[in-house]
């Protein structure tokens, strides 16, 4: 897998006003988003202001939420790739609490645009991710706060990220995706001729 040129740091950056942590998501309950809120909700955070959570599962994670919540917290629904990316570029952080992941495309994106990643050590993300981001555990809510304050205090944690996952993200291409395919598909043909 690979990520698309169009999720580079050149381009607009979207302007929230204040800084945000940034979240991609689907409905799915692996993805783990309720655990990503209540983390959220109950960190103390001196930079980051608000979460915003792109992707269509925004009416899942509305109900039963405050009104403090609404004011920290916005539901962007889903977006195009060119707003995705400039998402990603004004982002202070992305955050990604999934508790199974086949591969792990959103941190890639987000690398790939210069953010730094917060990510659950679960599944395919040591292997694809390696120590690019900060992990925490999914499955502890007091762990992904303090994960979350640690990213909005540390400046130079953020600064540090954001080039170990540019380093990352370049490992992976399309290019070297479809080689990759090509010589399986030549091993195959050989050992069955």
């Amino acid at each position: 897998n690979a990520v698309s040129n169009g999720f580079s740091p050149d381009g607009p950056a979207h302007d929230e006003g204040q800084p945000y942590l940034l979240a991609v998501s689907s409905p799915n309950r692996h993805k783990n988003f309720d655990a990503l809120l209540r983390a959220f909700e109950s960190a103390e955070l001196r930079h980051i202001r608000r979460l915003l959570i792109v992707g269509g599962q925004a009416r899942a994670f509305r109900s039963g939420r405050g009104d403090a919540s609404a004011e920290r917290v916005r539901f962007l629904g889903r977006v195009d790739d060119h707003e995705l990316a400039a998402l990603y570029r004004g982002a202070a952080a992305f955050a990604f609490p999934s508790l199974y992941e086949g591969f792990g495309i959103p941190p890639l994106e987000a690398q790939r645009a210069g953010t730094p990643v917060l990510a659950s050590r679960v599944a395919s993300l040591p292997a694809v991710l390696g120590e690019s981001v900060l992990w925490v555990d999914p499955r502890d809510v007091a762990d992904m706060r303090r994960g979350i304050e640690r990213l909005d205090r540390d400046e130079s944690l953020r600064a540090e990220l954001t080039q170990r996952g540019r380093a990352n993200e370049q490992r992976f291409s399309w290019a070297a995706s479809a080689r990759r395919v090509a010589e399986v598909i030549a091993e195959v043909r050989a050992e069955t001729a």
